[in-house]
């Protein structure tokens, strides 16, 4: 019997330390094509085992050495990818102090960022005593745009690492979160252009949770513009009154600053992989940022980014 509709997702794992630290996923190839049952149960017995070069996929398809078989209407939206792979010079892992779980409102963009800036600081040994595990969202909910998803994730998060089944199956990864870390969220303000009380509210709830909130107004555009040469006078502050405002642009989807900020890099920042070339420079968006407002309760109609903020907690921490 030949079962069609299979999502063969061949999975590359930057390992960072040791063989015992935690994994995390690269470049995703996906390809649905139809397997021989008997062909599926031999997949989680080839892993790890150095046969797998026997298999038909391996031989009809390029690989990486792990994979993981899922049907894709049951992929989880939730993937956490742990970056800690600390360990003594004898090669004993070394546990940190507290994680951190990095949650986004944007499907590309600030994940695309903060997977490169994470790289950058795991090479000068930063954190020194905070594992940062960004996450990305999967399957139904890869578009969805509304903060408030972001407070049921940081939910399930939680609920996942204390046995909660439910929450389990909505979080893919290493799910390492226990009493004393931190979740944040990062999210663009702009939805809340014209509702300040439904986005002071909607702050309020976050804190109950015990999330802390990164935001930028209108969108994470403004914080990639501060990583620019004389970005905020040159491209910014000239159309302040446009910024704030953040009309869509005339028969186009794309809003104002998205497509300004297009024109002074010659690309999508929306695009996969588009933004992590920025992270280089996020000494000069720190410094950049303490220009414009930093507060988060203040952003409405603001120009207003505190994700430098947030860098510099990871710097020091």
């Amino acid at each position: 019997m030949r079962i069609p509709l299979w999502t063969i997702e061949f999975l590359e794992m930057m390992r960072y330390g040791s063989s015992t630290a935690a994994s995390k996923v690269g470049h995703v190839y996906t390809r649905s094509i139809s397997l021989e049952s008997a062909e599926i149960r031999k997949l989680p017995r080839r892993i790890g085992t150095g046969g797998m070069e026997e298999s038909l996929f391996f031989r009809r398809w390029k690989t990486f050495p792990r994979f993981r078989v899922a049907r894709r209407l049951r992929m989880p939206p939730l993937n956490c990818l742990d970056t800690w792979g600390r360990e003594t010079e004898s090669g004993v892992p070394v546990e940190p102090k507290r994680r951190i779980f990095l949650l986004f409102e944007g499907e590309n963009s600030e994940f695309d960022y903060f997977d490169a800036l994470i790289n950058l600081l795991n090479r000068r040994k930063l954190p020194k005593y905070l594992a940062v595990i960004p996450t990305k969202r999967e399957g139904k909910d890869k578009g969805a745009s509304n903060p408030k998803r972001l407070l049921a994730f940081a939910q399930d998060i939680r609920n996942a690492a204390r046995g909660d089944a439910e929450a389990e199956e909505r979080v893919c990864g290493e799910v390492s979160y226990e009493e004393g870390d931190e979740i944040v969220a990062i999210f663009d303000a702009d939805i809340y252009k014209n509702s300040p009380d439904a986005y002071v509210a909607l702050l309020d709830d976050f804190s109950k949770e015990d999330v802390a909130t990164y935001v930028t107004y209108p969108s994470f555009e403004l914080f990639l513009f501060l990583h620019i040469e004389n970005g905020l006078d040159d491209w910014v502050l000239p159309h302040r009154t446009e910024i704030i405002e953040n009309q869509k642009m005339p028969g186009s989807k794309r809003r104002f600053i998205e497509r300004l900020f297009s024109d002074a890099v010659q690309c999508n920042p929306k695009k996969e992989g588009a933004c992590a070339r920025f992270a280089n420079g996020y000494a000069r968006a720190c410094h950049e940022e303490g220009r414009i407002n930093q507060e988060t309760r203040s952003a409405i109609r603001v120009l207003t980014s505190n994700i430098g903020l947030l860098i510099g907690r990871l710097e020091s921490s």
